[in-house]
């Protein structure tokens, strides 16, 4: 009996272990299985996305489950510190970095001589890095590394991996790319895996592309799609690839890139054949080559079952035939079948405006061969830039003079179909049939511009380049690369700052990319020599400067506000809540959610719970004081999510036999055992109403985080490099000099006056001397 009892305990030992360990192998399991879903996922590019799959979340919420089991109910063994581990790594993959950041600390504190000793220091400077917590991290990461290298015989190639992770992280956030693309460089050396390589890889084009650096971006792109397992990431980086590629105007590499892949397993769905083949035949458009571009526009027309794509390719082969051939009546047959084909898409838009050019230019020949045949004499004279008509007594009244419509002939030539050859033989013939008129004299000198010759005065000039300068105008309404390509050619050929100042505006306001915005405003600031809009221009850039500032500052006191929350809702820490709401006092929420736990602090210093059971006062008295704790505990519930903190205050109440809140206490009660959050009585309208339009702030936050960061980094960027140009290039004006108020609206073109273009407000007077 003795001998059955002692196999008896040791097989219930066994059995107990057996639990033990596989409790925690399904810890370790659980959080591997989701670690390589999420470092397999096309959409999880780098650390930074917080958009996990929900598989790998539930896997990770299964591995904080067991090993939390293994905490508590083998506290003593030896697996132990691993539990910790998995905890403290589930967490951060769940983007809980407070929690992620105890455990580690944990782990550090408590398990000095575990192998995680030294990951677990990382993931903590990590877990304080992505908290926005700085001061100390670089400091702490430095020496890391130095013990790191001290005391390790052989190099552990996790670990750093790791730490040059961290460090490019690091320098990311700080706007340092150069060192960020040095440390993720360093970390390449340090892995194998596949799935890393394409996270560093993307990280690093995302540094490549920051910088301007596109020759790299490409290349790092090209192993993307090397190395990568998926379909999805493969396509999606070839993509990019053909995007970065664009930007350098590799159109041949783009060609060859295209030939290359489309053919291949990854691109034979119908879609993407047609989004390639549509892809590829622009890109011989760019490169010049139309015979090679209508050719494939045909065979897509002919292949494709896709109305858009049909759509997109007939619209193509009609700008060709137009601004290319000059093939009126084919261009229309196209721009026709646009229309035709789908009716409500964007090109058919643009044709019809291209339509519609093309009838009004027709009209404007029709009309001119009339007037010609009936050999009308008449003069022309100008006043305030418009045709004043004089006609024979015998004639039409306003009908037009031929040598003024025959110069509005050669200025849609030039300017509306991109025909300059054509556009110079209708102004020669104006110089040739009517020598005396204004329009032949100011044909010699549109003539003279386009070929170069600066020979005429300060007037005509002006007038020959604003007719340019309008062309490119109405150029933006339906072909902004177009306007883009027109101003950029007038600024460069004539040293135009109204053009450089025009591209500003464009890309300000129209192409969103601020950058260049301001490296045209500064170009057109050195080019001109007109010292009031030198002033006007300096203002801009100096309120440009204004408001970047003011989106950084936006954009950190959004950070503030979610850390203070977080302290609140996930430690209850409200002093600590108070200094981010504190930080950021601008945003409304954080205003009120300060001056809430202003007011919470101040009632809980006005009861003094110690001396409550004692305060058998007048019934008056207990109901002011059990209003003031229903509301404590109303705020506790729904501002701060404390149940266990309400509940106390419920308590409290509910324990007086006379109070007159049973009944409201007994319904957040009922609340709070539920988990509810629905609004169904007055008394908890403010609060719930209150607490849904904080958390709802919080939780757009968190999910833009990543967007924000980005656009951090890119305006201290900006803001780095307008600040240099204007306080080291410009003499500085006085300050109060910059009002917003005290700047003109710009004169804008006159077909941008005729609602072309949607209205803009635009804050600088161009208004040169000699205009």
């Amino acid at each position: 009996m003795f001998s059955k009892k002692i196999i008896l305990i040791h097989f219930c030992l066994y059995l107990s272990s057996c639990v033990y360990y596989n409790t925690f192998y399904n810890a370790k399991n659980s959080f591997n299985e989701a670690n390589e879903i999420i470092n397999n996922d096309p959409s999880s590019k780098h650390e930074n996305n917080q958009d996990i799959p929900n598989i790998a979340k539930k896997l990770l919420k299964e591995s904080i489950a067991s090993s939390n089991i293994v905490l508590t109910k083998h506290s003593d063994s030896k697996y132990v510190d691993d539990a910790i581990y998995y905890i403290g790594r589930s967490y951060f993959s769940l983007r809980e970095f407070y929690k992620s950041k105890k455990y580690f600390n944990q782990l550090v504190d408590e398990y000095p001589n575990s192998k995680y000793y030294n990951e677990s220091r990382l993931w903590v400077e990590y877990s304080q890095l992505k908290l926005d917590l700085l001061d100390s991290v670089f400091i702490k990461i430095s020496i890391i590394e130095d013990e790191m290298k001290l005391n390790t015989k052989e190099i552990d190639k996790n670990l750093f991996f790791l730490l040059h992770n961290l460090k490019g992280d690091f320098f990311i956030k700080k706007g340092n790319f150069d060192k960020a693309l040095i440390e993720f460089e360093k970390a390449l050396g340090f892995t194998d895996l596949k799935s890393k390589k394409i996270k560093m890889y993307s990280k690093l084009v995302y540094i490549c592309e920051a910088e301007n650096k596109f020759k790299k971006a490409s290349k790092y792109l090209e192993k993307i799609i090397i190395s990568s397992n998926n379909k999805d990431t493969r396509v999606e980086s070839f993509r990019k690839w053909i995007t970065i590629k664009k930007f350098d105007k590799k159109y041949g590499e783009i060609i060859f890139g295209i030939q290359d892949k489309i053919n291949l397993p990854d691109f034979e769905s119908d879609k993407l054949q047609d989004e390639f083949s549509v892809e590829l035949a622009t890109i011989f458009m760019e490169n010049q080559d139309f015979v090679q571009a209508k050719n494939l526009f045909n065979d897509i027309i002919n292949t494709t079952k896709q109305n858009n794509i049909k759509c997109e390719a007939y619209y193509w082969l009609g700008y060709i035939s137009l601004m290319k051939e000059f093939d009126l009546n084919l261009s229309k047959e196209y721009f026709d079948l646009v229309i035709e084909t789908m009716k409500n898409s964007k090109f058919s838009k643009k044709s019809e405006i291209y339509l519609n050019e093309i009838e009004s230019y027709n009209d404007l020949l029709e009309e001119y061969s009339m007037l010609s045949s009936n050999n009308l004499r008449v003069d022309s004279i100008e006043n305030n830039q418009n045709t004043l008509i004089r006609m024979p007594n015998n004639s039409i009244d306003n009908q037009p003079y031929k040598d003024s419509l025959l110069f509005i002939i050669s200025e849609k030539l030039y300017f509306d179909f991109n025909q300059p050859k054509l556009a110079v033989n209708k102004y020669e013939e104006i110089i040739n049939l009517y020598p005396n008129s204004d329009y032949a004299i100011r044909s010699k000198k549109i003539i003279n511009k386009l070929s170069g010759i600066d020979d005429f005065n300060d007037s005509y000039k002006v007038d020959s380049l604003k007719i340019l300068r309008d062309s490119a105008w109405n150029e933006l309404a339906y072909n902004k690369a177009n306007s883009i390509r027109i101003f950029k050619d007038v600024a460069l050929r004539f040293d135009d700052y109204q053009s450089y100042y025009s591209l500003g505006i464009i890309y300000e306001n129209y192409i969103y990319q601020p950058e260049l915005g301001i490296k045209y405003y500064l170009e057109s600031f050195n080019k001109s020599e007109d010292e009031s809009f030198k002033k006007n221009i300096k203002n801009k850039l100096l309120l440009l400067e204004e408001v970047i500032k003011n989106k950084i500052d936006t954009l950190n006191q959004k950070f503030d506000y979610v850390n203070g929350y977080n302290f609140f809702l996930k430690e209850f820490n409200l002093d600590s809540a108070n200094i981010y709401f504190s930080k950021s006092s601008l945003l409304n929420n954080s205003k009120e959610l300060s001056n809430t736990i202003n007011n919470y602090s101040k009632e809980l210093d006005d009861i003094k719970f110690d001396t409550l059971k004692d305060s058998m006062i007048s019934p008056v008295d207990n109901h002011s004081i059990d209003s003031i704790i229903f509301g404590l505990a109303n705020k506790s519930y729904w501002l701060f999510r404390n149940d266990s903190l309400a509940q106390k205050y419920i308590d409290m109440i509910m324990a007086r036999d006379s109070s007159n809140y049973h009944d409201s206490c007994k319904r957040l009660e009922d609340k709070i055992i539920n988990n509810s959050f629905i609004v169904d009585s007055v008394n908890f309208k403010f609060y719930s109403l209150k607490s849904k339009k904080y958390l709802d702030f919080y939780n757009t936050i968190v999910t833009f985080t990543d967007n924000y960061r980005k656009n951090l980094l890119e305006y201290d960027s900006l803001l780095k490099y307008l600040s240099e140009n204007i306080h080291d290039n410009m003499e500085v004006l006085e300050s109060d000099t910059l009002d917003m108020k005290e700047l003109n609206k710009i004169q804008l073109p006159s077909n941008m006056k005729n609602n072309i273009l949607p209205d803009i407000n635009i804050d600088i007077n161009i208004k040169p001397n000699n205009e």
